[in-house]
């Protein structure tokens, strides 16, 4: 059967509205985050501590940034957490952050005992400003020195898991090397959020209704 030229067109149309909505997706500042943290049981550099940091680029942005949902499989979070700046929280109610231009570095750290992965959600605020972007980033310290990071990365500064450019990208790496971290990684994924579905729903109403009442016109002529 062939289709008149406007039906054409709408299902174009259809078909770009459902391609934009993919790209609006990649753009979401929800993420889950995956962490193999299985090379970490009975390592001798225990106690290990899950570490989240958020660095203002001084453009005074006014960022945030929560971590919650944590998930571990095996282990679990132990003692209390260490906050610097404008952080709060756990690894069992989550934690927020707020990007202070001021003192530039917020931080959490909490020991926990490794299992085979833990996973949590990070949902950052997307306030753009000219400069340096304001930062959100994770790693793992063990016990040698809680100044930086101990278990080196592929990352660019050799130091995180997972990262997030505010108004830019986000990236995950992997332990570099062999020996006794070999093996620990992190994946993420961008979640969009209920809105991007719900406006995605709002905007292709309208095509499907054409698309429909022109289907219909389509069979009676045939």
């Amino acid at each position: 059967m062939k289709y008149p030229p406007t039906l054409k067109k709408t299902i174009i149309l259809i078909a770009c509205a459902f391609a934009l909505c993919g790209v609006s997706s990649t753009q979401a500042a929800l993420y889950f985050v995956e962490v193999i943290t299985s090379p970490l049981i009975s390592n001798p550099n225990a106690p290990f501590y899950l570490d989240f940091q958020m660095n203002s680029g001084g453009t005074g942005s006014g960022n945030s940034a929560t971590v919650n949902n944590f998930t571990f499989v095996g282990g679990g979070p132990t003692g209390s957490s260490t906050v610097y700046g404008n952080a709060s929280g756990d690894l069992t109610t989550g934690v927020s952050f707020t990007a202070d231009p001021v003192n530039a570095f917020t931080e959490i750290y909490q020991s926990f005992n490794p299992g085979t992965k833990v996973s949590f959600y990070v949902n950052v605020t997307a306030n753009s400003a000219p400069g340096t972007p304001d930062s959100f980033h994770f790693a793992i310290l063990d016990s040698t020195d809680l100044v930086l990071p101990q278990i080196p990365t592929s990352a660019p500064n050799t130091l995180d898991l997972f990262a997030i450019e505010i108004n830019g990208t986000a990236s995950a790496w992997s332990w570099t090397g062999t020996g006794d971290y070999e093996g620990i990684s992190a994946t993420f994924t961008a979640v969009p959020e209920a809105s991007t579905y719900l406006a995605g729903v709002f905007a292709l109403l309208p095509f499907g209704l054409q698309l429909i009442r022109r289907m219909g016109r389509c069979k009676q002529i045939a």
